[in-house]
C-alpha cells in the first residue's frame, strides 16, 4: 500500500458510490445552511445587533465582578469628558452610517446589497473603451513583449462555455499569443468542434495527455497563461500580465482577482474575489489563487503531465518551485461558478496529499470540519518540544485559576511549563491561588514578580529570557481552552521554517467571534476581522474557517519558536499597552516569516477582563493614542498596503466589504 493510499484511509473521505451520494446530499445541506447564515448576517438587524453588542462589551468588559463596579462609574464619568464626548459622537456617526449608509447609497429607499455595491465599483474601476485604447497604445513602451501560449483546460464539464471563452479571447488588447486546447477529458463532440477551430486558424492547436511531454519540450512561447474553459478573460487580462512582467521583471508566477458570472444571466458578474498577495499556508487549505495564472516557460517545463488534470495540483506544484509569485489586485477574469461536488473535493484532496507527502514527508490533509470543500493540513511534530506558556497577571485569582485549570485539564500535549508574571498583585487570594498551582505542579508552574508599571512588552520579554522552552506561547489570563489539542495544533504550525506566529480562533463568552486574524489596513492601525460576528460565519470566501495567512494574530494567544522571537528582538518596549503584538508580527514579516491563523484551534477570551478597556479614562486614552501613533509612524507603508488584504477592500469595514471610496 502506497503512502497516498494510507492517507486516503486516514483522512476519512468516503470513497464508495453510496458514500458519495450521501456526501453530496450532505454538501447540499451544509451549503443551504451557510447561505442562510450569510443572508442573516447581511441584514440591517444583525449588523445593528453586532454593533450594539460590541458597544456593550466596551462599557462592561471588565465590570463582571462585583469588586469592579466602581470602574463602571469611572467609565461613565469619563464618557462625559471632552474625549468621552468625542467617542460618543463617533458612535452615533457609525450608527447612522450603519443604518442609512452613505449619501450616494440612498437611492429611493431600495435595499443596497453587495451586488449593487459591486456594480458601482465596476462603473468606477473597470476600464472603459478609451482606457482600453490607451493600454493598446502603451504597448510600444514595454521593453518585454513576450510570446504567450494560452493553455486552455478542456473537459466534458466545462466544454459548454467554449463560445464565451472564444469571444473574450478575440477581444484581447495584447495579441502576441497562441492557444493550446489541453484535453483533460474528451468526447466525439469535443474533438469534432475543436478540430473545426484548429483547421481554420493556425493560432490554435490541440494537445492530448499522451503528447504533453513532447509538446512541452518544443514550446516556442516565453510564458504560459493557464486558463480553465469556464473562465472568460477580461479584454485587458493579457495586457495586465505583460504590464506586471515589465514592472517586476523577476516575476515567474502571476495571478489576479476574479469575479463570478451569474449563470441565469451571463452578461452580469457578481461576487468578486479580491485576493491577498502570495500566502503559502493559505494555499494548503484551499486554492485561493484560482483557475487562471501566468507562468514562466522555465516553470512550465517542469510541470508533469500527472498534474494537468487538476488546477489545484498545478498551483501547488508551480508556486512551490516559483521564486517570485506576484499578485495583480484587479479583476482579470470572470468565472462560471462551480457546483461543489464529491469528485472535485476528492480530486483536490488527493492533489494536496500528494504535494504534502513530497514536500513534508509525514504530513497529510484531512477534510476540514470548519469549511465546505477545504482542508486541514496536519504536520507531524518534529520533536516533543517544551512549550513555555507566559501569562501576565494582576490580581483576579479566579480568572487566572480558570485559565490554568483549562490548560491542565484539557491539554493532551503535556510537555509544557507555565510562567506566571505577577505584575503588582495585592489580593491575598491571588497569592494563595498561585501558591497552590506551584505546589501541585512544582516542575511546570512558577511565578515571577515584576513590580513595575504595566508594560506588556517588558513583562513578556523578561519572561522569555528565563523561559526553558523551545517555543513560547504568549497567553492572556482571561482565556479558556475549548480545543483539547490547542498546544499540539499550534505547535505543528509554529514549527514550520517559514512561520512566525501561529494563533487560534478566539470566541467571546457569548459565542461570537473575537479573533480570526488581524488586518492592518482597517481602522487606522489594524482590526480584528469579523469581531462580534456569529461563531459559524464563513467570512470572505471561507477565510474565518480556513488556515489563513494574516499580517498579524492577537497577543491574547500566539505561539512562536523562541529562536525566531530572539532573532527579531522580542516585543518593542516602547509599546506598553497597545499594538505590541501586531508590531512584532510586522517585524517577523520583514524577516521573511509568515503569521498564520489556525481556525480549528479554539479558545474563549474575556477581552480586557483584567486590565480593563483603554477608554476607561482620559489618561489611558491618551496613552493608547500615543502608542498607536508610534506604531503607525513605524509601519505606515505596511498599514497602507497590507499584503494579506487587498486594496479593493474597505479601509473602514472589518467584514471585507468592497472599497468604493
Amino acid at each position: 500500500m502506497t503512502e497516498l493510499e494510507k492517507i486516503k484511509i486516514k483522512s476519512g473521505i468516503p470513497r464508495t458510490t453510496s458514500q458519495e451520494e450521501e456526501y453530496n446530499a450532505l454538501l447540499n445541506t451544509v451549503k443551504n445552511y451557510e447561505d442562510r447564515i450569510k443572508e442573516i448576517e447581511g441584514s440591517i438587524y444583525w449588523k445593528t445587533y453586532l454593533f450594539l453588542t460590541k458597544t456593550k462589551l466596551i462599557l462592561t468588559s471588565d465590570s463582571y465582578l462585583k469588586s469592579d463596579k466602581w470602574r463602571f462609574f469611572q467609565r461613565i464619568r469619563f464618557l462625559f469628558s471632552k474625549p468621552g464626548l468625542f467617542l460618543i459622537s463617533k458612535f452615533f456617526r457609525q450608527l447612522f452610517s450603519l443604518l442609512f449608509g452613505k449619501v450616494n447609497r440612498l437611492i429611493a429607499f431600495n435595499k443596497i446589497n453587495q451586488n449593487a455595491v459591486y456594480d458601482l465599483y465596476k462603473e468606477r474601476k473597470f476600464p472603459r473603451a478609451i482606457e482600453l485604447k490607451g493600454m493598446k497604445d502603451n504597448l510600444h513602451n514595454f521593453s518585454i513583449l513576450p510570446a504567450i501560449e494560452i493553455y486552455v483546460m478542456v473537459n466534458t464539464e466545462n466544454f459548454r462555455y467554449l463560445n464565451d471563452f472564444l469571444n473574450k479571447i478575440e477581444k484581447q488588447i495584447y495579441t502576441n499569443f497562441n492557444i493550446t486546447f489541453f484535453l483533460q477529458s474528451e468526447s466525439e463532440k469535443i474533438l469534432f468542434t475543436l478540430n473545426k477551430i484548429v483547421d481554420n486558424d493556425d493560432k490554435f492547436k490541440i494537445v492530448r495527455k499522451n503528447n504533453f511531454e513532447n509538446e512541452k519540450k518544443y514550446l516556442p512561447a516565453d510564458y504560459v497563461l493557464v486558463a480553465d474553459l469556464s473562465c472568460a478573460l477580461s479584454s485587458h487580462c493579457l495586457y495586465q500580465m505583460v504590464y506586471e512582467l515589465n514592472s517586476r521583471k523577476k516575476a515567474d508566477f502571476i495571478y489576479a482577482d476574479n469575479d463570478f458570472i451569474k449563470p441565469e444571466n451571463p452578461e452580469v458578474t457578481e461576487n468578486p474575489y479580491f485576493k491577498p498577495d502570495w500566502s503559502p499556508h493559505t494555499i494548503l487549505s484551499r486554492n485561493y489563487i484560482g483557475k487562471v495564472f501566468f507562468v514562466s516557460k522555465q516553470l512550465w517545463i517542469g510541470t508533469s503531465v500527472t498534474l494537468m488534470d487538476n488546477t489545484y495540483a498545478m498551483v501547488l506544484d508551480i508556486t512551490h518551485r516559483a521564486k517570485h509569485v506576484c499578485h495583480i489586485p484587479s479583476v482579470l477574469y470572470h468565472e462560471y461558478p462551480e457546483h461543489l461536488h464529491f469528485k472535485k473535493i476528492l480530486s483536490n484532496h488527493d492533489s494536496l496529499n500528494s504535494f504534502l507527502i513530497s514536500q513534508y514527508g509525514n504530513a497529510y490533509a484531512k477534510l476540514s470540519e470548519e469549511s465546505l470543500g477545504s482542508f486541514e493540513p496536519i504536520f507531524k511534530l518534529q520533536e516533543e518540544a517544551l512549550i513555555s506558556i507566559i501569562i501576565p497577571s494582576r490580581n483576579k485569582a479566579s480568572v487566572l485559576d480558570t485559565c490554568l485549570r483549562s490548560l491542565f485539564d484539557k491539554s493532551q500535549y503535556r510537555h509544557f511549563e507555565v510562567i506566571i508574571i505577577d505584575n503588582g498583585s495585592t489580593e491575598k487570594s491571588f497569592f494563595s491561588t498561585v501558591a497552590e498551582w506551584e505546589y501541585n505542579y512544582p516542575k511546570q508552574v512558577r511565578c515571577i514578580k515584576e513590580n513595575i508599571p504595566f508594560n506588556y512588552s517588558i513583562l513578556n520579554n523578561n519572561a522569555a529570557k528565563i523561559a526553558n522552552g523551545d517555543y513560547l506561547l504568549f497567553l492572556n489570563n482571561d482565556t479558556k481552552l475549548i480545543s483539547d489539542n490547542l498546544l499540539e495544533n499550534l505547535l505543528q504550525i509554529a514549527q514550520l521554517d517559514n512561520v512566525g506566529f501561529a494563533g487560534p480562533k478566539l470566541l467571546y463568552p457569548n459565542n461570537t467571534l473575537q479573533h480570526v486574524g488581524i488586518v492592518l489596513s482597517v481602522d487606522e492601525a489594524g482590526a480584528h476581522v469579523y469581531s462580534g460576528a456569529h461563531k459559524d460565519t464563513a467570512g470572505y470566501f471561507n477565510n474565518t474557517n480556513c488556515l489563513t495567512n494574516y499580517s498579524a494574530v492577537t497577543g491574547a494567544c500566539m505561539m512562536i519558536n523562541k529562536k525566531k522571537f530572539d532573532e527579531v528582538g522580542g516585543f518593542d518596549e516602547n509599546l506598553a499597552v497597545d499594538c505590541n503584538d501586531v508590531e512584532l508580527c510586522c517585524r517577523l514579516m520583514m524577516h521573511g516569516y509568515y503569521n498564520v491563523y489556525v481556525p480549528w484551534v479554539k479558545m474563549y477570551h474575556h477581552e480586557c477582563l483584567t486590565r480593563g478597556n483603554p477608554i476607561i479614562s482620559n489618561k489611558s486614552l491618551v496613552k493608547q493614542n500615543q502608542e498607536k501613533d508610534y506604531f503607525i509612524g513605524k509601519w505606515n507603508d505596511l498599514i497602507n498596503n497590507d499584503p494579506f488584504y487587498n486594496i479593493n477592500l474597505s479601509r473602514t469595514s472589518k467584514y471585507f466589504d468592497i472599497n468604493n471610496e
